[in-house]
Formats: structure tokens, C-alpha cells, sequence
């Protein structure tokens, strides 16, 4: 069957997949200090040039998953059905994410715990997570546009991570754990866009400040 143009753009990059699989069997045999360029080119079987075009450092490890997971995750069929509240859309785009990290689970679980230990690095992956919930936030539906956007994003990125943390030590097969924690924190973002007079806000994960401090600390509550 002929190739069209929607298939050939879903496809995703061979050479970069081969670099983020090398770095996340680095991250599973190495702590995070260990890691180093050299073994992801040796591994990935390619040269020091090649690698440097697509990670500009050991710190782009946790932007190239993040970027592989968003593409995977937004290849995907989702709906936009006026019977679905943002907060279930929220829910079903989060938990997918979660199936995807799923999939190289043990890899990605050594490469976090080895960046929550070095703050800089937290400080540093910041922004690509606030970049990954903008486009969930879109994909749900809401505008990550303006202040209420940055809000959105913020406080959908702080939720993220305090369910992260959860999924981390979540073992069972149906990420039980995982789901309560995300339905507990997406009913207390509901409850707060809805007590401060914006309805049209709930779920959007407003209500949960983000500090240097906090982020330092791993506290995303």
C-alpha cells in the first residue's frame, strides 16, 4: 500500500529513537554521573558529530524521551467530545502518557531517580516538561495561551510531577496507585479553578505553586 503524506510524517526519526534507546540503557546500568556521551555514540553506533547533532549535552537526555513520548503520544487517536469534561480528557491524556513511559519502564525509572538527585539538572528539565504539558493541554483542548495559559501549563506541569513520583514506585499492573494520585490532584485543581470563579479553568491544574525551592526539594504538592 502506497505511503501518504500523513504516514510519512508520523514516522518518527530512526537515527534519534537509536539515540535515546542508547541513553536509556546507560541510564539502567549507570547512575547519573556516570553516564557519559561517549558510551550513548559507542552504543547507539554512532559517531561523536552524528550524536551531537540531536543531544547538545548529557542534560538534552531527559528533552529527546520527552520529545519521543509527546510524538508518540499525540499520534495517537484522542477525542474531543463535548460529553468528556477537560478534567476526564486530562485523565486520559496523562494515564496514556504513562502507558508509553510504561514501555521502557525500568530504563526511564533509573534515568529519573538519577536526575532528581542533582538539582541543576531538575532546574534544567523544567522547561521541557512545562513544553510537553502545552501540547497536552492543547491536545485536551485547552488553550495554553496568555497568564491563564501559564497557569495552566504550571500547575499542569507541578501535578505531572507529583504523579511522576508516583508512578515511579507503582509497580502493579493497572497503575492503580498512579490513577488515584492523578484523579486526587485533577478533583483538587477542579475545585479550586471553580471556587476562584473560573469554571472554564478546572482541571487545568491551577492552584499549585512552583518555586526554586520547591523544585530543589522534589516537592510538587
Amino acid at each position: 500500500m502506497p505511503e501518504t503524506e500523513n504516514m510519512r510524517e508520523e514516522k518518527s526519526d530512526p537515527l534519534e529513537e537509536r539515540i535515546l534507546f542508547a541513553a536509556l540503557d546507560e541510564a539502567s546500568g549507570r547512575s547519573w554521573p556516570e553516564i557519559r556521551l561517549t558510551a550513548i555514540a559507542a552504543r547507539a553506533e554512532v559517531s561523536m558529530s552524528v550524536l551531537y547533532r540531536y543531544i547538545g549535552g548529557k542534560h538534552d537526555i531527559p528533552a529527546l524521551l520527552d520529545r519521543h513520548i509527546d510524538s508518540k503520544l499525540l499520534a495517537q487517536p484522542f477525542s474531543l467530545a463535548d460529553d468528556l469534561s477537560p478534567r476526564d480528557r486530562l485523565f486520559d491524556l496523562v494515564m496514556a502518557r504513562f502507558d508509553l513511559l510504561n514501555e521502557h519502564r525500568a530504563s526511564v525509572c533509573a534515568l529519573y531517580k538519577g536526575i532528581m538527585k542533582d538539582p541543576a539538572q531538575v532546574l534544567l528539565g523544567f522547561p521541557h516538561v512545562t513544553r510537553s504539558m502545552a501540547w497536552l493541554l492543547e491536545a485536551a483542548g485547552l488553550s495554553p495561551e496568555g497568564w491563564r495559559g501559564a497557569a495552566r501549563m504550571a500547575g499542569l506541569s507541578a501535578l505531572y510531577l507529583r504523579v511522576l513520583k508516583v508512578w515511579m514506585s507503582d509497580d502493579s499492573p493497572d497503575m492503580a496507585a498512579t490513577m488515584a494520585e492523578l484523579d486526587r490532584w485533577l478533583a483538587r485543581a477542579e475545585n479550586l479553578a471553580i471556587s476562584f470563579g473560573f469554571p472554564e479553568e478546572a482541571c487545568a491544574g491551577q492552584g499549585f505553586e512552583i518555586t526554586p525551592d520547591k523544585i530543589r526539594r522534589g516537592d510538587f504538592g
